[in-house]
């Protein structure tokens, strides 16, 4: 059970993390959505979290003066997927959604091998594999 559970919780927050990554990196055909829509929305994603981090102080001063606003236009939308890009936010996002899916496969390698086993494996790998 405590396998399962450990399989379920690091699955979970990979796929997120891929979910948060694609936002930045897969067109609207692909996703379903637009491009930067959590960032639209305000929510504070962990590939801008990334790019933010690393910014220069100008682009860090620039970015929060946009984030602080109720409402930004296509410019400033720009400018932000700029930073991701640049500093590489959704890289680094997916390598730490692919730490996540390690640590689920490891949970789940007390079961002895199956289909179901492999089944979980190959679920695992999908999440960080997708697209949309």
């Amino acid at each position: 059970m405590q396998a399962l559970s450990n399989y379920g919780l690091n699955i979970g927050i990979a796929f997120q993390l891929t979910d948060d990554a694609l936002d930045y990196s897969s067109t609207e055909e692909e996703f379903g959505k637009q491009v930067g829509q959590d960032l639209i929305e305000g929510k504070m994603t962990l590939p801008l979290f990334y790019s933010i981090q690393d910014a220069s102080s100008n682009e860090k001063k620039k970015a929060k003066e946009i984030l602080n606003k109720d409402e930004f236009g296509d410019d400033e939308l720009s400018f932000i997927l700029e930073i991701v890009k640049k500093y590489k936010g959704v890289d680094k996002t997916t390598q730490s959604a692919k730490s996540f899916i390690v640590k689920a496969k490891d949970s789940i390698s007390v079961i002895p091998p199956s289909k179901y086993n492999k089944s979980l494996n190959s679920l695992a790998d999908f999440i960080v594999n997708r697209r949309n």
